[in-house]
């Protein structure tokens, strides 16, 4: 039982986006290191203007594709991303 206890504490503290922290992980805030919120952004409408006043969103009609996987073999700790198509 401790040993899925940790697992899940670790799945919490270094995969779940936080909303109290701004998407961030508790890891991330700890060490002082940049969230996903400063990756560049994607817009998947091709004809949906938007303003990106930080030019880290990449060009409109950008495709892209969720991946999904279990964190350490648990499929009740979901890892999702999303990344831009090939």
């Amino acid at each position: 039982m401790l040993d899925e206890v940790q697992v899940t504490v670790d799945w919490y503290n270094s995969v779940r986006p936080h909303t109290a922290l701004a998407g961030a992980t508790p890891d991330e805030v700890y060490e002082g290191q940049s969230s996903a919120r400063s990756a560049p952004r994607f817009e998947p409408r091709k004809l949906y203007p938007v303003a990106d006043p930080t030019g880290l969103r990449a060009p409109t009609g950008t495709k892209l594709e969720l991946v999904a996987r279990s964190f350490r073999g648990r499929r009740h700790l979901p890892v999702v991303e999303l990344r831009e198509a090939a």
